[in-house]
């Protein structure tokens, strides 16, 4: 009599052993999906960071550089001031692009979200 129940609620939900594991793999697929767009989300943040301060830090060494081979007091303020004239742009144009970053990884991360809750609801 138990076999005919444990087919019948198996006939009832459609799902044999075949049907309740794909939908496991499937529920965490989609569990996963979250995770793993934050991970790229944090890395893609910090390679551009790390971009960031390689290119402030060349910024660095040229003006140290400009300023070593300056010939008086003039080339050395010369220096200085082309150097502080492209910091605020610099900054400037990174917080722009890192604005740009956040908002596509926000996206990115809550249309995964959204993914998962409709795949929670409808299991």
């Amino acid at each position: 009599m138990s076999a005919s129940k444990s087919g019948a609620s198996t006939a009832t939900t459609g799902l044999g052993p075949e049907g309740i594991m794909t939908s496991v793999q499937s529920s965490m697929a989609a569990a996963m999906a979250i995770p793993q767009k934050v991970m790229e989300a944090n890395l893609e943040t910090g390679a551009e960071l790390l971009g960031f301060m390689s290119r402030r830090m060349k910024s660095q060494s040229e003006l140290w550089n400009a300023v070593g081979h300056s010939h008086g007091v003039d080339g050395a303020v010369d220096a200085q001031r082309k150097f502080v004239s492209g910091i605020s742009s610099d900054y400037a144009e990174e917080m722009t692009h890192l604005a740009a970053i956040f908002k596509k990884n926000l996206e990115t991360v809550t249309a995964a979200f959204a993914a998962q809750m409709k795949h929670a609801t409808k299991s």
